[in-house]
């Protein structure tokens, strides 16, 4: 049993070891693990239908409530754990994106603390790279921090 723990261990990235040593925490990390998994490979099946649907039509489809303009630039938000903790990438409109203050506040109020933020402007977007950590009692699910920040995108 101690060989198949220890091969647990090693397929499991080490963001969600963080120095756990007794074998109910490594389970119960592999099924957190799992569980983020099968989020993000939900959320990239639903990118994937998205961006198939723009391609089959060779435009953005609209919904009532969005116009061409606001709509066609497609902001995104992708989170994604990293050796120093969580790294979080906006891509937006330059005039009318998601304000970084919006996108403190709101990972503040998630128990996240930014140590680092670059911008950059390319092609009329403004692309942002946030490296992060979850503070204890903070919200470590990768995939509801994502999909908070791209309610501020709309």
């Amino acid at each position: 049993m101690a060989t198949l723990y220890g091969s647990l261990r090693k397929q499991l990235p080490i963001e969600f070891l963080k120095g756990k040593r007794s074998i109910s925490d490594h389970i119960h990390e592999t099924v957190n693990y799992i569980r983020h998994m099968q989020n993000k490979i939900q959320a990239l099946s639903d990118r994937r239908d998205e961006l198939k649907g723009l391609s089959d039509s060779g435009a953005p489809k609209e919904t009532p409530e969005c116009s061409r303009t606001a709509c066609s630039q497609g902001d995104t938000v992708m989170v994604q754990s990293c050796m120093a903790g969580v790294e979080i990438l906006i891509n937006t409109a330059s005039q009318q994106g998601l304000p970084l203050s919006r996108a403190f506040k709101a990972l503040s109020e998630e128990g996240v603390n930014v140590f680092s933020c670059n911008s950059t402007e390319v092609s009329e977007r403004i692309l942002h790279s946030i490296k992060a950590e979850v503070t204890k009692g903070g919200n470590g699910n990768l995939f509801e921090l994502q999909q908070k920040l791209m309610k501020l995108t709309t």
